[in-house]
């Protein structure tokens, strides 16, 4: 009877990216999570622009802005775990392709395989060599987005509420004029549309209010 001491190479690299998986799942629950606390938000800060409440619209900007930054934050970590799970892989191909040479070769040298199988093996080391290339791409692909990544929620860090602000205002005069073609009148739409221009003039003109 043969008795198995510790974990092999292969079972210690899927054990972690197991781990990974796991760990992927949770930050991509709490990024949905994040981007509907970031969606209530987006709908207090226009109700608060509505009722003209600059305070009350200038916090939740603000809350908007933190909460954006912290789910760029975790997408960044979700493509850092995508790119170890990836090196794992390519270490595990390694490992098998190493694996199937060496069994490779003492099977030549005992002469023990056809010529049928020799072209199997050569089939199964080429298709084994392709995965590597194709992983290997893949990880110059994924370091590439993290940097990306990285610098996107740097220029988006900061961001100050004013913009925030204006955005919402520009997009909400938007849907009014829309709705003044279907649901509201001329009138209500021009009253609407005065009161957000004049709010968003009062927001560049004192930004620090």
């Amino acid at each position: 009877m043969v008795f198995k001491i510790g974990k092999s190479d292969e079972e210690k690299i899927l054990e972690k990216r197991s781990k990974i998986s796991m760990f992927k799942a949770t930050v991509n629950r709490q990024i949905r999570q994040y981007e509907k606390i970031l969606e209530k938000s987006r709908e207090d800060a226009k109700l608060a622009l509505r009722q003209n409440n600059m305070m009350k619209a200038k916090l939740f900007a603000s809350f908007m802005n933190a909460i954006q930054t912290s789910i760029n934050g975790l997408k960044d970590y979700s493509l850092l775990l995508e790119s170890v799970d990836l090196n794992l892989m390519y270490s595990l191909t390694l490992k098998q392709t190493s694996s199937s040479i060496i069994q490779s070769s003492e099977a030549l040298k005992s002469s023990e395989l056809t010529p049928q199988q020799i072209a199997d093996m050569s089939k199964s080391l080429n298709e084994l060599t392709n995965a590597q290339e194709r992983i290997q791409s893949t990880l110059v692909d994924q370091f590439d987005q993290i940097k990306d990544a990285v610098e996107q929620t740097a220029n988006i860090s900061t961001a100050n509420p004013e913009k925030i602000l204006e955005s919402l205002s520009r997009e909400m005069s938007q849907k009014s004029d829309s709705m003044s073609n279907t649901e509201m009148s001329g009138s209500e739409s021009s009253k609407e549309d005065e009161e957000l221009n004049k709010l968003l003039k009062e927001m560049q003109d004192n930004p620090e209010k």
